[in-house]
């Protein structure tokens, strides 16, 4: 019987290397690899159109021996063959991009009073009814869309006519204005009416690019890239627009006429219909324009503004957030909660103080509210003029605004966000509906924060209290949240909130409930509102580093690398980092560290080791610390050329 099983398992073996299936069911013939059915080689990419340059070979020649105040002489005296010339070459090509630097190297070298003169002499005068205005903002604002040639040539324009400006010597500033306001592609570029061709034209397109066998993420990025050359044009239009508004206030006593005027009052509701009120660049251009026409030059008044006067755009639905002063209701609801959650949390000072060319291009600016209008508007909001809904401040997020607004540098808006304050109150005392037992909350919560300010010497948060506090704002607004009943729990035990150290820091620590999640939003809130070591010195008064580093070893990835880079922000201020090697042996703990090639977090170490060394102040201790932690882990050792000393070092060295 075995011998028969044998006999029949060598035959299965020899049908299966012969080509036969023991089963009855044939095999599949398109397996089989024919020419028919073999994968079709990949189409290789289009080769560059070819461009054509030799009408153009007399002009490169020239600007290629020119330089200076010649070479933009030479641009002006051929100027449309140089727009010409900029619409066909590509933006991405060296040639168009060392042609626009040095164009406006050359406008930056002459940006002073000594050189205006000769600067005036060899290129004035500027007029916006001259061919130099009409021209580049003709070819400028008709470009393509997919194209950057648009947002150079109006560049161009904006770095000829910035000098003059500032010199006053700018002729029909206001004619500009309006011929930028009355171009046919002006509402598509402001507006961005293109954003809503590309939705309607989604679908279609998706069924195009499935048709030609195309894939649907080019012509995804395409999009994405043609609504970024318009923001650049946008960008560039504005700018041009508010250095037309600078030369006006100069020549607006002089030359300026009533009717000057009344057409930039007419333009501030084209300008507020475009504004988001964001950190973006082109709101930050519409923002200085505003604050130009509003000036003690042109005083325009606040009353022609759609937000407070009887100008309104009811038939207009591109931005509701600014209508007429009425809607106080509608204003309330048109902000977008998770951005301005963001803006609470994120917000400094410094977001105001960059430059356009300094703005990381990789960071979003869009997603961040500017305070400087956010807080007037809310304050106008909660007059007692207005009726509104004052539970949407809370519920919507404007209270993460006025919560910010109370650790701001800047005396101004610090005190606007206490007048939001104040009023905030006063309406909440007033409130009715069926969420009374939530208002009687979060009164209670801004009543305690109102008391701790008598224990503060200067009437100002800390930038972690104020973190603190806008995260403590998102949970009450939610009684959904996991966290609602310890938070609410702790505000209503308190009368008044200490604010001379973090509220409550160990009990959300330690989660004694056995679940982490107050842990890990207790050190979020570390991690965003330890800013500076005014912030430090109020974190330090609980044991906020011991607690850090003694949980490290046990805690899951994600709240491993929150503490780390909590640790690195403090190692780079050298009060900071002297307290932690000298009070909290943070060397020690960096040297028992079990580190190999495979541990995720060696390199974060190694950061804060490094900020560490730089920071801290010189001992001889110390150094022997840090002598120690870089043989244990091999690594280098950088702390013989340290100049860093600290306040109290330098008090010292002064007074012997």
């Amino acid at each position: 019987m075995e011998l028969r099983m044998q006999e029949q398992e060598l035959k299965e073996v020899e049908d299966d290397d012969n080509g036969n299936s023991s089963d009855d069911e044939p095999m599949d013939i398109d397996l089989i690899p024919t020419p028919d059915n073999l994968p079709s080689p990949p189409i290789p990419p289009p080769p560059p159109p070819t461009i054509d340059l030799s009408p153009f070979t007399s002009l490169l020649s020239q600007l290629d021996s020119t330089s200076g105040l010649k070479f933009l002489k030479v641009v002006v005296a051929n100027l449309k063959q140089f727009c010409k010339l900029f619409t066909i070459l590509p933006s991405s090509s060296p040639q168009a991009i060392q042609l626009f630097q040095k164009v406006t190297k050359i406008c930056d070298k002459n940006h002073s009073d000594e050189k205006w003169d000769k600067f005036n002499r060899k290129l004035g005068p500027f007029s916006c009814e001259g061919e130099v205005f009409k021209t580049l903002l003709k070819f400028g604002m008709k470009s393509p869309s997919d194209q950057e040639s648009g947002h150079f040539l109006i560049s161009i324009l904006t770095s000829l006519f910035k000098i003059p400006a500032l010199q006053g010597a700018i002729i029909s500033p206001i004619t500009g204005i309006q011929m930028i306001l009355s171009h046919s592609k002006a509402e598509d570029i402001f507006l961005e009416f293109h954003k809503l061709k590309v939705n309607r034209n989604k679908k279609l397109e998706q069924e195009e690019a499935i048709e030609k066998g195309k894939d649907f993420q080019q012509i995804k990025t395409a999009v994405v890239v043609d609504k970024l050359m318009y923001s650049k044009l946008k960008t560039e239009l504005l700018k041009l627009w508010l250095v037309l508004v600078e030369g006006f206030t100069i020549i607006s006593k002089t030359e300026g006429t009533p009717e000057d005027k009344k057409i930039l009052e007419n333009s501030v509701p084209y300008l507020m219909q475009m504004y988001g009120a964001t950190l973006g660049p082109s709101d930050r251009q519409i923002f200085s324009i505003l604050k130009y026409y509003s000036g003690k030059k042109l005083r325009i008044p606040l009353e022609s503004m759609p937000l407070f006067g009887p100008k309104c755009f009811e038939t207009v639905k591109l931005n509701p957030l600014y209508a007429h002063s009425i809607r106080a209701n509608g204003i309330l609801g048109s902000i977008n909660e998770t951005k301005a959650f963001d803006t609470g949390l994120k917000f400094t000072e410094k977001f105001l103080q960059l430059d356009d060319e300094k703005l990381d291009s990789q960071q979003d600016w869009e997603q961040f509210y500017d305070l400087r209008f956010m807080l007037p508007l809310i304050c106008h909001i909660l007059d007692e003029k207005n009726i509104c809904d004052v539970v949407k401040v809370i519920t919507n997020g404007w209270i993460h605004f006025i919560a910010r607004g109370l650790s701001l540098n800047d005396a101004s808006l610090r005190n606007a966000a206490f007048l939001a304050y104040k009023r905030l109150i006063f309406n909440l005392h007033l409130a009715k509906g069926f969420r009374l037992q939530d208002v009687k909350i979060w009164l209670h919560f801004l009543l305690g924060v109102k008391n701790g300010f008598i224990d503060l010497e200067e009437c100002r948060m800390t930038s972690l209290l104020s973190t603190w506090m806008v995260a403590t704002c998102e949970v009450l607004k939610q009684p959904s949240d996991p966290l609602y009943s310890k938070v609410t729990h702790f505000l209503l035990a308190k009368p008044t909130i200490d604010l001379t150290i973090l509220p409550d820091f160990t009990h959300f620590f330690n989660a004694e409930d056995g679940t982490k999640e107050s842990r890990e939003w207790i050190l979020n809130i570390l991690l965003l509102g330890l800013q500076t070591k005014a912030d430090w010195a109020v974190a330090k008064k609980v044991p906020t580093i011991k607690y850090m580093c003694c949980l490290f070893p046990h805690e899951k990835i994600q709240t491993q690398r929150t503490i780390l880079k909590i640790l690195a922000h403090g190692a780079q201020i050298p009060e900071v980092a002297h307290d932690m090697v000298d009070r909290h042996g943070i060397l020690l703990w960096i040297a028992n560290a079990q580190l190999n090639d495979r541990t995720y977090y060696r390199r974060e170490l190694e950061d804060i080791y490094k900020n560490l060394s730089i920071s801290c102040p010189h001992g001889e201790y110390r150094d022997y610390a840090f002598q120690f932690v870089a043989k244990r882990h091999k690594w280098q050792y950088i702390r013989e050329d340290n100049p860093v000393k600290l306040e109290k070092d330098e008090e010292e060295d002064r007074r012997i």
